[in-house]
């Protein structure tokens, strides 16, 4: 890592985006989803996405700066990423180095829509620091050349005294029509997000001295109409079987007859339900839906046990409208204490009871639905003894799994990203994977609304 808190790898982007870039149109591929790397490059560049915002950094020396945000895309399994450049424009000078502490994150992506997170400064802020504005939280919306910079949230809305910013793990974009409204549902929308015209940012908070009778989570929930944060309590009808290590992994943005139901998983033991676009109640109500026990079978393999995202994942696959999860299983070869794999085994389940033009969430369970294991893939021809980690499963596409693979648990040499059909146990397609900065990358559909603009051809001259 540089002194500035970058990655030297940041500084440098892979350069298959710039083949993608100058021929997009010979590519054959339908732009419905990307696999993107969370952490921007810190590079300048320009294409048809690019969108950019001034802000003033108030709490450091109150520069102006200027920041252009652009998305190199690229079809999966390749890893498509984003870069930021951002400089001073009071003559100060233009290092990028200067500005953040680390790179711009965009971790909340639904339909057009993608949040941006960045911290100003050379190092994060200290726990003791009563300043909580360290911390910008910029919209991008695909189509649109400017950058939505939001309101600092106030610090009661903060998870707690020592936080300066939301878990990124438990906030999630949420688009609605204002135009549409019902006693009972005041954003009540029809399905798919083209009508959209606001949004809702929901983060999910944990705070175990405030509306403890309730259960000690929360919303913070950020309005595109109002501009303004608000903080609602919430409340679970049945208890969670340990509500204090419940801990968001990820959240997944479901939808239902309102538009707003939303998915807060911890992918260890469950997920809570609330619909965030429903003011009429004095509490923002959960559900809590089990998840299956996890099924790595012990041995010596030197994996990540400890992340749980290296082994599980959710999705609302868009075509069917299904929630499916899956489990991945790693195993070793025979013999005491073997670090070598030996192949693996995915497990999915649906979500059964759950309709997403329904009024009310009902009777909700996981049923089991595929069990796939390496040896059985058509075409699969990679070694069995490649270590397999991060499954993610499309939310474009029913059915595709996405893996990494690497050849070692040491090394980031020789590392790949690879597109399995587990419905028909196929081999789809395998892509490199730059693994030298320790990133991860999460699905999108953002690029759906980004297509290159079609050159036309010029008339004949005579």
């Amino acid at each position: 890592m540089s002194l500035k808190g970058y990655y030297e790898a940041s500084l440098c982007p892979p350069a298959a985006d710039d083949v993608l870039a100058a021929a997009p149109v010979a590519i054959k591929w339908d732009w419905g989803e990307v696999l993107l790397d969370h952490a921007a490059y810190m590079v300048d560049k320009k294409n048809h996405t690019s969108a950019r915002c001034r802000f003033r950094m108030n709490v450091l020396n109150s520069r102006e700066v200027e920041m252009r945000v652009t998305l190199c895309l690229a079809p999966p399994p390749l890893v498509s990423h984003f870069c930021c450049h951002a400089h001073y424009t009071d003559g100060h000078g233009e290092e990028d180095t200067c500005l953040f502490c680390d790179e711009p994150s965009m971790f909340a992506m639904e339909g057009e829509l993608a949040l941006i997170t960045l911290c100003h400064g050379e190092f994060p802020p200290s726990p003791i620091d009563d300043n909580k504005n360290y911390y910008e939280y910029l919209v991008y919306r695909a189509g649109e050349e400017e950058l939505t910079r939001l309101p600092h949230p106030a610090p009661a809305m903060l998870p707690n005294r020592r936080s300066h910013c939301f878990n990124s793990t438990a906030i999630v974009v949420v688009p609605y029509s204002s135009k549409i409204f019902t006693h009972t549902r005041p954003h009540k929308i029809s399905q798919g997000d083209d009508a959209c015209d606001a949004y809702k940012i929901a983060a999910l908070g944990k705070d175990f001295f405030h509306d403890f009778a309730n259960g000690p989570h929360f919303l913070c929930i950020y309005d595109s109409k109002t501009r303004a944060w608000t903080r609602k309590a919430g409340a679970v009808p049945q208890p969670l079987p340990s509500p204090s290590d419940f801990i968001s992994d990820t959240a997944i943005t479901i939808g239902g007859s309102s538009g707003g139901i939303v998915g807060w998983v911890d992918l260890w033991s469950g997920m809570l339900l609330s619909d965030v676009l429903a003011d009429d109640t004095p509490f923002h109500l959960f559900r809590y839906v089990s998840l299956p026990k996890p099924r790595q079978p012990p041995n010596w393999l030197p994996l990540a046990v400890d992340i749980v995202t290296a082994f599980r994942d959710i999705v609302l696959v868009k075509e069917t409208g299904i929630i499916r999860f899956v489990d991945l299983q790693v195993h070793a070869e025979p013999g005491p204490c073997s670090e070598t794999p030996s192949g693996w085994t995915v497990v999915t389940w649906t979500l059964e009871g759950f309709r997403r033009d329904s009024e009310t969430l009902g009777d909700m369970r996981f049923r089991p639905e595929h069990e796939v294991h390496s040896c059985d893939i058509e075409n699969y021809n990679l070694p069995q003894s490649v270590f397999v980690s991060y499954p993610i499963l499309s939310s474009h596409k029913d059915g595709i799994l996405y893996l990494r693979t690497t050849v070692s648990s040491t090394t980031d040499r020789n590392s790949r990203v690879i597109a399995d059909d587990i419905k028909n146990k196929k081999l789809l397609k395998v892509g490199e994977f730059d693994m030298r900065r320790p990133n991860t990358y999460r699905r999108t559909t953002i690029s759906s609304y980004l297509k290159p603009p079609r050159t036309v051809p010029a008339p004949p001259h005579y």
